[in-house]
C-alpha cells in the first residue's frame, strides 16, 4: 500500500509540475514575403518576426523600399598621347568620386563594383572589377603610360572592360574617355551598337585638346549615336566639370522632394488594432484618419530633415499594431490582411535627361478581387487571462493535488501506525 502511495504520489506531481504553454495570440498565414516592382523599385510588405510579440498581440510591420542594384562600372581610356595633358586632372577627379561611392557602397550593402582598362601600343591591362581599392587600381591604369603616338585604340580597350563584367549584375556601365577616333570608323561604330544591344550602357566623354581639331565632333556624335549618353565638349581638362555624381551609378533616381506614399487599412484592423509607433528612415510619416501617410517634401521643413532619397538606397517605413483588449470576438479564425492597400508616387529622374517621370505603384490594384499585397495573419481562440491560457491539464492539475494530499495524509498515518506498533 505504502509503495502504491508513494508512487502516486511522484507521477501526480510530474504532472502537476508540466509547464504550462503560453498560445500565442496571433499566427502569420502568410508572411508575403514578394517583392513588388514600383518602376525599377523593389517593395516589400512583411511582418517583423524579431520585433513582434505574437503571444501578446503585437505585430511590427515593415515596408522597405529598395532601389539598390548589383552594379557593374569599367572605366575606360583609349591611350592616346592626346590624353597626355588631361591625364592627371581626370584620374585626380574619378578617383575622388570613386571614393565617394566605395563609401556609399558599403554603406548601402556592398552592391557597386569599379574596374578599369587602358591601352598601350596595341596591348591593353585591366584592373578587375571589385568594391573596395578603385583608387589603387586608378593608379595602376595611370602607370601604364601612354601610346607612343595619337592612333585610335578605343576598340581595343572596349573589348577587353566587356571581359571584366560578371554576367550577373543589374545594370553594367562602360564609361569611355576617348582623345582619338580611328580614320576608319565603321568597326568602332558597329562595337558601340553591339554593347548598346547587350545591356551595357555606354556613357562617353569625347575630350579634345584646347584649340586642336583632335576630334571631329560631327564624327563622334556619329560613331557613338546609339551609347546611353554622350558627351563631347573642350572641357580645357577641368574634369571636375564632368561632374559624374553619385547617381550615375544607377542612372535613374528618384526626386527627393517628389515621393509620397499611402498605406490604407479595413475596418478588421482599423477597429480591432492600435496603429503606433510609426517611424521612417526618410521624410515623414504619420497616421492621418484611416491611413498612414508617408511624405518626403523637404521644402516645407528646416534642418534635419535634408536626407534624399538618391539612387541605390534602402529605406524603411515601420508601424506597430497591436491587439485591442476589447477586441471582436468575431474575427477570431478569421484571415486578416495587415494592410488595405499600399499607394507610392515619386518622380524619376534619368542622370543624363531633363525630363523626369512620373511614376506610381498600387498594391493591390483592387484589395476586392486581387489577391492581397500584405501579410495575413489570424488571431487564435484565447482564454480571457491570455498570459495564462486554457491548455487542458487545470483539470488533470486540480484532480491531482487532491490525491497528493490524499497520499501524503496515507503515508503519514502508515508512519504513524507503524510508530505505535
Amino acid at each position: 500500500m505504502k509503495k502504491i502511495l508513494y508512487t502516486s504520489l511522484v507521477v501526480f506531481m510530474f504532472i502537476f509540475m508540466i509547464p504550462r504553454v503560453n498560445a500565442d495570440t496571433i499566427s502569420i498565414v502568410s508572411s508575403h514575403n514578394k517583392e513588388e516592382k514600383f518602376d525599377y523599385i523593389g517593395v516589400t510588405n512583411t511582418i517583423n518576426e524579431t520585433k513582434s510579440d505574437f503571444k501578446n498581440g503585437k505585430l511590427v510591420v515593415d515596408l522597405t523600399i529598395d532601389s539598390r542594384q548589383t552594379t557593374e562600372v569599367v572605366y575606360v581610356f583609349d591611350g592616346s598621347s592626346n590624353m597626355a595633358d588631361a591625364q592627371e586632372e581626370l584620374f585626380k577627379s574619378l578617383s575622388a568620386v570613386a571614393k565617394k561611392n566605395e563609401e556609399y557602397s558599403s554603406k548601402n550593402g556592398n552592391y557597386i563594383s569599379l574596374g578599369a582598362v587602358t591601352v598601350k601600343d596595341g596591348v591593353a591591362s585591366s584592373e578587375p572589377l571589385k568594391l573596395t581599392g578603385i583608387e589603387e587600381s586608378l593608379n595602376n591604369i595611370k602607370s601604364k603610360g601612354l601610346s607612343s603616338d595619337a592612333d585610335a585604340e578605343i576598340e581595343i580597350a572596349m573589348k577587353e572592360a566587356k571581359k571584366l563584367y560578371s554576367g550577373n549584375a543589374e545594370l553594367q556601365i562602360m564609361v569611355l574617355f576617348v582623345s582619338s577616333l580611328p580614320s576608319s570608323t565603321e568597326s568602332l561604330e558597329a562595337l558601340v551598337s553591339e554593347y548598346a544591344s547587350s545591356n551595357i550602357e555606354l556613357i562617353v566623354y569625347g575630350i579634345k585638346k584646347p584649340a586642336e581639331e583632335t576630334i571631329n565632333k560631327e564624327t563622334f556624335n556619329k560613331v557613338f549615336a546609339n551609347a546611353y549618353y554622350s558627351l563631347f565638349e573642350d572641357y580645357n581638362f577641368e574634369f571636375g566639370m564632368i561632374g559624374m555624381p553619385l547617381q550615375m551609378l544607377s542612372i535613374n533616381y528618384l526626386e527627393p522632394t517628389k515621393f509620397s506614399g499611402q498605406i490604407s487599412f479595413n475596418s478588421d484592423i482599423l477597429n480591432n488594432f492600435e496603429i503606433s509607433y510609426i517611424t521612417t528612415d526618410y521624410g515623414v510619416a504619420f497616421l492621418d484618419g484611416n491611413s498612414i501617410k508617408w511624405e518626403t517634401d523637404f521644402s516645407s521643413y528646416n534642418e534635419g530633415y535634408k536626407e534624399n532619397i538618391i539612387a541605390n538606397n534602402l529605406i524603411n517605413l515601420s508601424y506597430t499594431l497591436t491587439l485591442k483588449e476589447d477586441f471582436d470576438k468575431n474575427i477570431i479564425g478569421k484571415n486578416i490582411n495587415l494592410n488595405n492597400q499600399v499607394v507610392l508616387k515619386g518622380t524619376k529622374r534619368n542622370l543624363f535627361t531633363s525630363a523626369p517621370s512620373v511614376i506610381t505603384g498600387t498594391y493591390p490594384s483592387n484589395p476586392d478581387t486581387d489577391d492581397p499585397c500584405s501579410p495575413v495573419i489570424k488571431i487564435n481562440k484565447i482564454a480571457d487571462n491570455p498570459e495564462n491560457p486554457d491548455t487542458g491539464l487545470n483539470n488533470y492539475a486540480i484532480f491531482g493535488s487532491i490525491l497528493i494530499i490524499g497520499s501524503i495524509i496515507g503515508i503519514l498515518l502508515l508512519n504513524k501506525r507503524k510508530v505505535t506498533r
